[in-house]
């Protein structure tokens, strides 16, 4: 019987034995995760500053709005998500601290594996968006350059100059997609038109354009002068959807069915908003904004108009 007892209590000591995981294998999981924390809370602070360089090109001016709003909102569930990868870690490691099973090790294993290919795909994502972030993607012309007075349309005279000055902006974005051709990328073309806050002279031709469009004779300064910076933009928009046509060889062929053009009339918007010193007939805000946005096309909601 005492021997059966004894048989017994060594089996069963074996078996525990058999189920626990060393010390070494114990310490070397506890390292690992404690790399993978290190390496989550340094993309938290990349994504981070992804944020704020984003900001601060919106403060500029130098990205659209909806692009903004989308890069913003994907930045902060992507923020969140770290942190909630950094919470299982940490409850991860506190399981190991309390003695771990070879199953439980097994599972570590696979958290471990599983974490460094999110941190792997996500510094991938870093890149790219501070690839873009960092990017001289836009121009600003003053509209005297090309416009007449109170004008909206390039002359014919002046187009071939007009596309030696816009196709710059064009060339940076073929630069960049070429660096990316596997991505699945949707490209904007922003094209932004301002107006100062000079009335338009009634009955004129330009106030009987203007009136005409957005059919009211009635129609405040700052209406009329969302309309002409809009035509502005329509026009300018239209003249690098030639250009791009132009070059559309030099494009990868993943991005060539994800162009949009974008354009905007911001009226007596400041296209500046860093600059506090504009006056009343400015000819700072007589500008036409041109730049290209380029992000994975999963970030991007349908809330333009586009052709």
């Amino acid at each position: 019987m005492k021997t059966s007892i004894s048989f017994i209590l060594i089996f069963l000591s074996a078996l525990l034995f058999s189920s626990c995981v060393g010390k070494r294998k114990v310490a070397k999981m506890n390292l690992q995760l404690d790399n993978q924390k290190q390496a989550e809370l340094s993309m938290q602070q990349k994504l981070i500053a992804l944020d704020n360089a984003g900001d601060e090109k919106n403060k500029k001016g130098e990205i659209d709005d909806s692009t903004a709003t989308n890069l913003k909102n994907k930045l902060s569930t992507e923020i969140a998500e770290s942190k909630k990868r950094t919470e299982n870690i940490n409850a991860t490691a506190a399981t190991i601290r309390r003695g771990m099973k070879r199953k439980q090790y097994k599972n570590a294993i696979v958290f471990n594996t599983n974490g460094k290919a999110i941190i792997n795909e996500k510094n991938e994502d870093v890149l790219f968006v501070d690839d873009l972030l960092k990017q001289q993607n836009f121009i600003k012309f003053n509209t005297a350059t090309f416009f007449p007075p109170g004008g909206f349309a390039i002359p014919g005279e002046k187009l071939e100059m007009a596309k030696q000055v816009f196709k710059p902006v064009l060339d940076s974005l073929i630069a960049f997609l070429q660096k990316h051709p596997q991505r699945k990328i949707l490209s904007n073309i922003v094209c932004y038109g301002y107006a100062d806050e000079q009335p338009i002279k009634e009955k004129s031709e330009l106030w009987d354009t203007l009136t005409k469009n957005i059919n009211d004779t009635n129609a405040s300064r700052q209406l009329l002068n969302i309309e002409l910076s809009r035509l502005r933009s329509e026009d300018i928009a239209g003249i690098m959807k030639s250009i791009f046509l132009q070059n559309i060889n030099q494009f990868p062929d993943s991005s060539l069915t994800k162009m949009r053009f974008i354009k905007l009339g911001k009226g007596e918007d400041y296209p500046n908003k860093t600059i506090t010193d504009y006056t009343t007939d400015d000819e700072r805000r007589r500008i036409v904004v041109i730049f290209w946005n380029a992000l994975p096309e999963a970030l991007f909601e349908q809330t333009h108009s586009t052709n």
